[in-house]
């Protein structure tokens, strides 16, 4: 197999943005052989986990779910204290379905409020995947949801479950570094082919090889950069009198 040294996370980020814009050139496509054709969809398939969407920062990601969640909560809540009948009583139908609908969704939704807020991103996520399986498949929270005409919220609920998801598997070093090996091993499979079946095609060098050699030789100044500044670091802590902190 071939020994292609792999590029950082951003720079695989960059390669995977370019192929994928290759990809969508249909005209181009139709020049690889099908086997080329189909590394190329893994590869661009592979880099689609390392887009920027998928690393927004957690805690922004977290507090912004929090609210959400904490809010429909405090939404139902807010029905079920505020259709109190200690003074008018009993509550006309409309009100009383109202309050039902919300005592409903507190009950089998929030069992147990939302204490889950406070935990470990993991242990949250579960949490809320749970909540929103509830809310979408429990016939009488099917019918709460309709009832106070909250589906638009419930939608919104749900949309933060997979950037929260993103979150909590890229806060995990091992889940990074399996998908940049995963596009990696990706791209090495579709340079060997291009190499097997189009040995010589400028255009597809250009196209599939090329953008891959721009990052790493950007990637190789920067390690090289990086060498001389410790190097010189070390050099003047070396020089420094006792008890005088070196230049930064």
């Amino acid at each position: 197999m071939l020994d292609l040294q792999r590029l950082i996370i951003v720079r695989q980020r960059r390669l995977a943005q370019t192929l994928g814009e290759t990809a969508q050139d249909k005209a181009f496509v139709k020049t690889l052989a099908p086997d080329v054709r189909a590394a190329l969809t893994e590869t661009v398939t592979a880099g689609e986990a390392l887009d920027s969407a998928h690393v927004l920062p957690p805690l922004l990601v977290d507090n912004s779910t929090d609210t959400v969640f904490g809010a429909f909560d405090a939404f139902v809540a807010s029905i079920v204290r505020g259709m109190t009948d200690r003074v008018i009583a009993p509550l006309p139908a409309p009100q009383a379905k109202k309050k039902a609908a919300a005592a409903t969704l507190r009950q089998r939704a929030f069992p147990h409020g939302v204490d889950f807020l406070s935990r470990s991103m993991p242990l949250q996520y579960d949490a809320m995947v749970t909540v929103i399986g509830t809310l979408r498949n429990d016939p009488e929270c099917v019918a709460a949801v309709k009832e106070l005409d909250a589906g638009y919220f419930v939608d919104h609920m749900e949309a933060h479950l997979a950037p929260y998801g993103r979150a909590v598997r890229t806060t995990d070093d091992r889940d990074m570094e399996s998908v940049g090996a995963a596009f990696h091993a990706a791209y090495v499979g579709l340079v060997v082919k291009s190499t097997a079946h189009h040995a010589g095609a400028a255009e597809i060098e250009k196209r599939l090889w090329n953008p891959y050699q721009h990052e790493i030789a950007a990637q190789r100044d920067e390690e090289r950069l990086a060498r001389v500044r410790t190097k010189t670091r070390k050099a003047e802590a070396a020089k420094a009198p006792k008890g005088e902190a070196p230049k930064a």
